[in-house]
């Protein structure tokens, strides 16, 4: 009985984790990576999506109404990050960052890692358009969806206090994928990806159009 109960419990656990804070860091968590500092340097595809538009409605719609609006939303965007294997590091408010590790630098791996990638966030977009078909039919209100994609290097681990540690990626392509996602709107739309991103996904460059360059706030090269 008592060796059930641990596995149960241990079960339990690393269920709850992976709700919380997905399935490759709860793993990294139960196998002890705790430490404050601990972090460990991955290539990956980086996706940041942001739902325009919730801060308004924030302020007009019933609480209720508004978590049920958001979790409709969220379904659309998280569900074919996990179905293609990604991993979801955040929840931001409104919006979402998930990376696809590049866990092999051979050329046809990253191509075939970043065309999932590209294809994902297509299904993304789609998945919201379709919600708010639905949604308009019934007069209910609707937001957009903005998609940023790139590449790079990101260290990945533990950071914060002495109490409270998160498990999450930081790193100048963070920071990079966030301000390109703030690219939408000037540039008038739903997905814009970086010149590192179509340059490692062959099929990338036949099927987006050049924004050109464009300088990044707190970013040095254009």
């Amino acid at each position: 009985g008592l060796a059930a109960k641990g596995i149960a419990s241990f079960r339990t656990a690393r269920s709850m984790l992976e709700t919380y804070i997905g399935r490759e860091t709860s793993r990294k968590v139960l196998s002890g990576q705790v430490r404050r500092g601990s972090v460990d340097s991955i290539n990956a595809v980086l996706i940041y999506a942001d739902l325009k538009g919730f801060t308004n409605l924030s302020d007009t719609i019933e609480r209720h109404d508004l978590v049920e609006m958001l979790d409709q939303y969220l379904d659309r965007m998280v569900i074919p990050i996990e179905a293609a294997g990604g991993e979801i590091l955040k929840f931001m408010g409104d919006g979402v960052l998930a990376t696809f590790e590049l866990t092999s630098l051979d050329e046809m791996a990253l191509q075939q890692t970043c065309s999932t990638a590209l294809d994902v966030a297509r299904q993304m977009a789609e998945g919201v358009e379709q919600l708010n078909q639905k949604r308009r039919e019934k007069n209910k209100p609707v937001m957009d969806l903005d998609i940023a994609l790139h590449v790079g290097e990101v260290m990945y681990g533990n950071v914060g206090s002495e109490t409270r540690l998160d498990f999450t990626v930081i790193g100048p392509a963070v920071n990079e994928v966030s301000r390109i996602e703030a690219l939408c709107d000037e540039l008038d739309a739903r997905l814009v990806a970086s010149g590192d991103f179509v340059r490692t996904c062959a099929d990338a460059a036949s099927s987006l159009r050049s924004c050109g360059y464009h300088e990044l706030r707190g970013v040095r090269e254009p």
